[in-house]
């Protein structure tokens, strides 16, 4: 037999755990999972067959993103700019090693706060450290593996951190529909964006200067790098990527400075310990408790691990699919202040080779409601309103004593006062920019594309490419409709080159600026020369 010790390294927005050499079926190996804050000691023995949810013996990947192709990823930016810089993000070796990390941990670690305190105990809460070591690369308690879950084996780990950044809604400072300053169009007039008709933006007119809460994506747990996203992702949290029968786990840390925040999966698996909302319940008749993972306070910290079973496999014939994430301590009041994300799925063995051999843009249209978002206080003193004589809004309409650990929280993500629909306007946003101000969606003539396109808000929309068609389902389309609370996956052939728009095809919402662009790239059919990176691979069947 063949002993060894191999150090693990971190890359990218996931943690890549590479060995040093391949394990065969006859070699046992000893790994050291090394970093600043702890060290663990995974005993490696001969992989074995049979269901991973009931195994403890299934090989484990530790995997790292592999996002292969990316036309343009930005520089980490507070504000919104839109600084791109083509690249390509490398693609990283993955490594299956049986390092019995589908052994059972109990409940994963839940954190509780007891009933009927109005804030959570300082000495109970999570401490950074505390969530590092709840990063263990263990399958959740039996109770949380829904019966169709197969693990594959692969444990998906990201860092995410929710942070309040200056959002500005058209950095560029005009509206690219008209081509004109956006202190000149009437469109901002008629949405009620601009400081001439009540908005309490302190920049650019009104657009800008506004606070947001947003999901910030790290490289390890160190948080001290943001991981790289493409300059299109605008608003959106990180792009959270996995395979059916892989295992997604998130440590969170919530770095608002009065807010909750949570991280709650729209459509994928999860134990109760790691749903993400805050609402009393049990099924015990115990008096419910809250979780941490529910409401996380500021400064506080979680784990969720979050399943990708059948149930969540792209369509038949198709290679990926779109899910979700989003606060849910307050959700109005949350996912208009900015704290939402996506999630792609991939069928087992082919995110790379689907990444590689496809352009992939998220769009998510959003009504960004100022006056519903838990930030309007801080904005209306940021733009120095005389909030004395205002109603606030984050407190119950007679006092009540009881049940505050549910409340509190959700009321404390109220905002705390009630402004009017003219000092917080409904922006109408495409992944949080009006009237084309987010960077182009770059593809090059005859690319298969895949378009993941969701809402949030309060609205239905419309969903529309000039220029091209998309598949929905093998049937094309020329739009489609999109509730908010949905999500969509199209494909296209990128046929004919120019400055396309991408927009919302409902009229109030294209005249307040709900509109993209992008960019087919002629190629030498067209006696040009695309200037992106190329695919490296062209799937057979691809659209």
């Amino acid at each position: 037999m063949v002993s060894s010790t191999i150090f693990l390294a971190a890359f990218g927005g996931l943690v890549t755990h590479s060995l040093a050499q391949s394990l065969s079926d006859s070699v046992n190996a000893e790994v050291t999972v090394s970093s600043a804050a702890t060290s663990l000691i995974l005993s490696a023995s001969p992989a074995s067959s049979g269901s991973a949810t009931s195994s403890a013996s299934s090989p484990v990947t530790q995997i790292s993103d592999g996002q292969i192709q990316s036309p343009a990823y930005s520089t980490p930016s507070p504000n919104g700019t839109l600084s791109a810089t083509p690249g390509v993000v490398p693609s990283n070796a993955t490594t299956t090693v049986d390092a019995a990390a589908a052994s059972i941990s109990p409940n994963g670690g839940i954190l509780s706060i007891a009933p009927n305190s109005t804030t959570p105990d300082v000495s109970k809460l999570a401490t950074q450290n505390e969530c590092k070591a709840l990063i263990d690369y263990q399958l959740p308690s039996k109770n949380s593996i829904p019966s169709n879950f197969n693990f594959s084996g692969n444990v998906r780990t990201y860092y995410v951190a929710a942070e309040e950044v200056a959002w500005d809604y058209a950095p560029s400072g005009w509206d690219n529909w008209l081509g004109v300053p956006v202190q000149n169009s009437p469109h901002a007039i008629a949405a009620g964006y601009l400081n001439i008709t009540g908005s309490l933006g302190t920049s650019n007119w009104g657009l800008g200067g506004w606070q947001k809460a947003v999901y910030k994506g790290y490289t390890d747990d160190s948080f001290t790098t943001q991981s790289e996203q493409p300059a299109t992702n605008g608003i959106n949290g990180p792009i959270l990527r996995g395979e059916v029968g892989d295992m997604i786990q998130i440590m969170f840390v919530n770095n608002l400075k009065d807010h909750y925040s949570s991280m709650h999966s729209m459509g994928l698996y999860y134990g109760k310990q790691y749903e993400g909302s805050l609402y009393p319940n049990t099924t015990s008749g115990e008096t419910p408790k809250v979780q941490e993972q529910d409401a996380v306070p500021p400064g506080g910290c979680a784990v969720y691990k979050w399943l990708i079973s059948d149930s969540q496999a792209p369509a038949p014939g198709q290679s990926s699919r779109l899910w979700s994430y989003h606060s849910f301590v307050n959700m109005p009041a949350d996912t208009s202040a900015g704290l939402s994300g996506p999630i792609i799925v991939y069928n087992s063995g082919e995110m790379n080779s689907t990444m590689s051999a496809h352009r992939e843009f998220v769009v998510t249209t959003n009504t960004h409601y100022e006056a519903r978002s838990f930030m309007a206080g801080e904005n209306a003193k940021n733009a120095g309103v005389d909030t004395s004589t205002m109603r606030a809004t984050n407190q119950l309409v007679r006092p009540f004593i009881g049940n505050e650990s549910f409340w509190v929280p959700q009321l404390a993500n109220f905002p705390a006062i009630q402004l009017s629909d003219a000092q917080g306007p409904n922006f109408y946003t495409m992944n949080g920019y009006v009237f084309g101000n987010g960077a182009p969606y770059e593809m090059c003539r005859d690319d298969p594309v895949i378009w993941y396109v969701m809402a949030f808000g309060g609205a239905s929309h419309v969903f529309h490419l000039h220029g091209n068609n998309f598949q929905y389902n093998d049937i094309w389309q020329a739009s489609q409709s999109i509730n908010a609370g949905e999500m969509f996956t199209f494909n296209m052939n990128a046929q004919l080159p120019g400055v396309w728009q991408l927009l919302c095809h409902v009229s109030s919402h294209n005249l307040f600026g709900m509109q993209q662009n992008y960019v087919v790239h002629g190629t030498e059919v067209d006696g040009q020369t695309c200037p992106l990176p190329p695919l490296t691979a062209k799937l057979a069947g691809s659209p």
